[in-house]
C-alpha cells in the first residue's frame, strides 16, 4: 500500500483523472485502483465495454463457508456542467472540511473509503467471508459498465451482501434506490 494512503488521500488521487461522461475513459482510475488492490492480494480483472471504458473487479477469498461481500460503486462522473469552478475540478483541493473536485461526492469519495477499507482488511490476513469489489464505469449515461458485468457469467456468483457507496445525505438506506430495467 502506499505510504500514506488513506480515504482523504485516495479521493484526491483518483479524482486527478478525468472521467467526465460522456466520454467517460475510465480505464486508468481503473487500473491505478486494480494495482493497489492487487498490490493486496486480491485478485484483479478489467473488463472493457468500450475502448478504455473499463471495469474494475477485484476478489479477495476467504473461508468457503460464508458468502462474500460486495462492495460496488462507478468513477465516472458527470460534466462539469455551466457553471463557473473557483478550483481546479481535477485537483482535489482541500479547504477545511470538504474536497473540492468533479466525482469527489458522486462517487470517488465512496469509492476511495470502500478501496482503503478493502486494503486494510486484506492487510489482516484472516477472514471468514470473502470480498468482492466491483469499480464501474458508465454510471452517468445510463449503467453501461454494470450492465456490462452482467453479461459476464464469471461475475455471476453468491454474495451475502451488497454496499453501494452512492451518496444518500450520510444516511443508509437499505434496499435498493436505482433503476432496474
Amino acid at each position: 500500500m502506499e505510504t500514506g494512503l488513506d480515504a482523504i488521500s485516495l479521493t484526491q488521487k483518483i479524482s486527478s483523472f478525468n472521467t467526465i461522461n460522456p466520454p467517460g475513459l475510465e480505464r486508468d482510475c481503473a487500473e491505478y485502483l486494480g494495482k493497489l488492490l492487487e498490490a493486496a492480494g486480491f485478485q484483479v480483472s478489467y473488463h472493457e465495454f468500450d475502448v478504455a471504458r473499463t471495469n474494475l473487479v477485484a476478489r479477495l477469498e476467504a473461508g468457503k463457508d460464508k458468502l462474500s461481500i460486495c462492495f460496488t460503486g462507478h468513477i465516472d462522473t458527470a460534466p462539469l456542467g455551466l457553471g463557473h469552478w473557483t478550483r481546479d475540478p481535477f485537483a482535489g483541493e482541500i479547504e477545511g472540511d470538504k474536497i473540492y473536485g468533479r466525482g469527489t461526492s458522486d462517487m470517488k469519495g465512496g469509492v476511495a473509503a470502500m478501496g482503503v477499507a478493502a486494503l486494510r482488511i486484506a492487510k489482516r490476513g484472516t477472514r471468514k467471508a470473502g470480498m468482492i469489489l466491483m469499480i464501474t464505469a458508465g454510471e452517468e449515461t445510463g449503467s453501461e459498465g454494470a450492465h456490462h458485468l452482467t453479461t459476464l457469467r464469471e461475475n455471476w456468483e453468491k454474495v451475502g451482501a451488497i454496499l453501494v457507496g452512492e451518496p444518500t445525505a450520510n444516511y443508509p438506506i437499505v434496499a435498493h434506490k436505482g433503476s432496474l430495467w
